[in-house]
């Protein structure tokens, strides 16, 4: 009985594992995901025929709004498990 025991504490610390590091991919992800969108808006913006309008700053304005604000989320989080 206790080997049973034993044995689902490991498998749930291996979900456990599995799912912090699925969630840093996706994380990561986002985030190149991000910085690609941006570039590419920032390079198109720069293309004198291209003819962007108020939408390409408002996007470029909100993205950079998410990023500082998932930066800011990450960084209390790593603060928040440094010091518990």
């Amino acid at each position: 009985m206790h080997r049973n025991k034993e044995e689902r504490q490991r498998r749930e610390q291996d979900k456990e594992k599995s799912r912090k590091e699925f969630e840093l991919h996706m994380i990561r992800g986002i985030m190149a995901s991000n910085t690609l969108g941006e570039a590419t808006a920032r390079a198109v913006q720069r293309i004198p025929d291209a003819h962007c309008n108020g939408d390409m700053d408002a996007a470029l304005e909100e993205e950079g709004k998410v990023k500082k604000d998932i930066q800011d989320f990450l960084a209390r989080q790593g603060v928040d498990n440094i010091v518990d």
